[in-house]
């Protein structure tokens, strides 16, 4: 059995991205602009607000999906963060990840 696989409508979810420039991460101490940006499986895009947690020098932008909605598709999605700090405006690299489909 997974455990650990996202399935459509899970709410409490955790979906995070790490900001980095090349190798190093980015430390996002004064962070004005942390956004969560999906892409579902038909090509929508939408952009959650983000969170950075504590100690922010980690370079983590988290998102925790609150609502059915937030993961209405199986299939494969993408996801990247954007983040604005007064050194800088960066996007991280984007990933994928799979929603499963439920029995009912």
């Amino acid at each position: 059995m997974a455990q650990d696989e996202i399935r459509k409508g899970d709410i409490g979810t955790v979906l995070e991205c790490l900001i980095k420039d090349g190798v190093v991460i980015v430390p996002l101490t004064g962070y004005t602009i942390a956004n969560i940006i999906l892409q579902k499986p038909d090509g929508t895009i939408v952009t959650k607000p983000g969170v950075v947690p504590v100690p922010e020098t980690q370079g983590l932008v988290t998102y925790t999906t609150t609502a059915l909605s937030d993961l209405d598709q199986t299939g494969c999605w993408q996801i990247q963060a954007h983040i604005a700090i007064p050194g800088g405006d960066w996007k991280s690299d984007i990933d994928t990840f799979k929603v499963h489909p439920n029995l009912v």
